[in-house]
């Protein structure tokens, strides 16, 4: 059965001076944490009246930034290659690595003590976290990887390239398990679904596709979502709502069925003005989204009586 929506925006948050590329559920359910192209980490306590603290800056632009094991320590991918550590607790950031001769696009650990990496250079890494040493390394494009994501029940990692094409891998060695031609054009973003034996994939043109998992990752169907390159993905950690955000300035909200989205956008909803780069759907149900705006959106997003 579908779902309807409706949305109310509620704050936008200003203190970056460049594009944000980055948002992370902070340490409390209210907290976010942000990432942008000024080099600075902010905190925000989202309330009436919202706040900020800027925790660090590296001084160049970070594309990507994810939480560790432990509390109140951050990874921050940056356009330069490298990797820092951010450590909230004694308030020092250190330069660990230079993992990727250009930008670090996304990160994320396959477990406690491995990080995965995937860069502007084509190539997917494995770290060793308390040193920093490699693992494994394999190139798997001439170009960007842009997205990746893990299944641990599978042992699997899913990469997408800007040559359209899917990549899954095994965790333990990156050996290639299947590869597939996912889409036409380049993809941006590669999420295994929360709560199905799905791989979702969105690219350049706007379009999604739905991968079943369990089947060899057999093609299940398509959605046309947006006009342009789909950068984010996210879901409603109690509910059953999804959300992308795009380059062409839009926020869709969508049900189970991935079929009628609900639109945020500039014209009718307080929308951004300039390409929507993250989003993130925090713990005390607040929705928000951020772009080459500067600017980060706050939004209460509720399920309708059909």
């Amino acid at each position: 059965m579908e779902k309807t929506y409706s949305f109310k925006h509620l704050e936008d948050l200003t203190a970056h001076k460049s594009g944000i590329y980055a948002l992370l559920q902070g340490e409390k359910p209210n907290e976010l944490i942000s990432a942008a192209g000024d080099g600075a980490v902010i905190a925000w306590n989202i309330d009436k009246h919202s706040t900020h603290k800027v925790l660090t800056s590296v001084k160049e632009v970070i594309f990507s930034m994810i939480k560790t094991s432990k509390k109140g320590i951050y990874l921050l991918g940056t356009m330069s290659g490298v990797i820092y550590l951010f450590d909230r607790n004694t308030n020092t950031t250190e330069k660990k690595v230079v993992a990727h001769k250009n930008g670090v696009f996304d990160m994320l650990f396959i477990n406690d003590n491995t990080l995965a990496s995937i860069g502007a250079d084509g190539e997917l890494k494995t770290w060793d976290y308390s040193t920093f040493n490699p693992i494994h390394s394999v190139q798997l494009s001439e170009t960007k990887l842009r997205s990746f994501d893990i299944d641990k029940s599978s042992g699997h990692l899913a990469i997408g390239s800007i040559q359209g094409v899917v990549t899954i891998v095994d965790v333990k060695n990156l050996k290639t398990v299947i590869r597939f031609k996912g889409h036409d054009r380049g993809i941006y973003l590669v999420k295994y679904h929360p709560h199905k034996k799905m791989l979702i994939t969105g690219c350049i043109e706007g379009v999604i596709n739905f991968w079943k998992t369990a089947d060899n990752y057999k093609h299940i169907y398509s959605r046309p979502a947006h006009q342009s390159s789909i950068y984010g993905f996210d879901y409603h950690k109690w509910d059953d709502i999804y959300v992308t955000v795009s380059k062409d300035k839009t926020i869709k909200i969508w049900d189970p069925s991935f079929y009628k989205p609900k639109t945020i956008d500039r014209f009718t909803s307080k929308g951004h003005s300039h390409s929507v780069n993250a989003v993130k759907w925090l713990l005390n149900g607040v929705l928000a989204t951020a772009g080459d705006d500067r600017k980060i959106k706050l939004w209460d997003v509720v399920e309708q009586p059909l």
